[in-house]
């Protein structure tokens, strides 16, 4: 009975946090403590999850340190829930910080974690701390999922780190990671820098993935996994690739004969 009410509870929570209904999650948490039902771990994670959603962040701070001050210890669900928060501000210092009171309180981040404050690197341009997280997820082996890939080889993008985001493809495909949206970002990335030849096999590569003959992803390995590519559409990366072959089909009409297009391209 009790993992049953535990089990409601968090879905009501949970739903509540979804429609960015903060109102009517903290109305039910009152209703529970008056009826003498102490909430678990998983009440305030969702009160907390419903306050972050809302954009509430110092009132989901409050609630983490409430939670611990009835003697609810919270869990990587908790922090990874408000690091999300600081991270949407782009707060990525806080963020660590809250990390590091992770470690402090011995409670292992999960994949899910890191992504997060990736996913925040990548919103902020802040590569150094993505490379960070990239590295300490390494060194804690863990295995990395088609979307922490995406976030730090875009990361490295956004700086012009062309040759280490394209000599990281080749592990990536080595995977079984194949997306589209990665190499549109290389290709970009590389017009930029006038490296042509990368610019050219990226852009190839991306269109040729959104045709549908790419190399079968391993988000299918990982169900939870939500990747960039959902959110930016065919069409999107389509028009990037078009304005890459613009771009570099008008610097090589100025600057290069046939004979040296050919050269370089070969």
């Amino acid at each position: 009975m009790f993992l049953l009410l535990i089990f409601f509870e968090s879905m009501f929570f949970l739903k509540f946090g979804k429609q960015k209904k903060l109102d009517a999650a903290l109305t039910m948490y009152c209703e529970l403590i008056t009826s003498g039902i102490w909430p678990t771990v998983y009440t305030l994670t969702g009160i907390i999850n419903a306050c972050v959603r809302c954009s509430e962040l110092s009132r989901a701070q409050q609630y983490l340190q409430d939670m611990k001050s009835i003697g609810i210890l919270p869990n990587e669900v908790t922090y990874t829930v408000l690091i999300k928060g600081f991270c949407q501000e782009g707060l990525i210092e806080e963020a660590f910080l809250l990390l590091n009171t992770m470690k402090l309180e011995e409670i292992s981040p999960n994949l899910r974690t890191f992504n997060t404050i990736l996913r925040g690197c990548l919103r902020n341009g802040k590569l150094s701390q993505a490379r960070e997280i990239f590295n300490e997820i390494q060194l804690n082996k863990i295995e990395p999922d088609v979307t922490t890939y995406e976030y730090f080889i875009r990361s490295l993008c956004q700086d012009l780190q062309v040759k280490e985001a394209w000599g990281l493809t080749k592990e990536v495909v080595k995977k079984g990671v194949f997306q589209p949206s990665i190499f549109s970002a290389i290709s970009t990335s590389a017009a930029l820098k006038a490296m042509f030849k990368i610019a050219e096999k990226a852009k190839n590569l991306a269109v040729e993935g959104i045709k549908g003959n790419s190399v079968k992803s391993f988000a299918a390995k990982n169900r939870a996994s939500v990747s960039l590519f959902n959110e930016m559409k065919k069409e999107e990366i389509e028009s990037e690739c078009k304005r890459v072959e613009e771009y570099i089909k008008s610097i090589f009409n100025f600057f290069f004969s046939s004979e040296e297009k050919n050269r370089i391209f070969h």
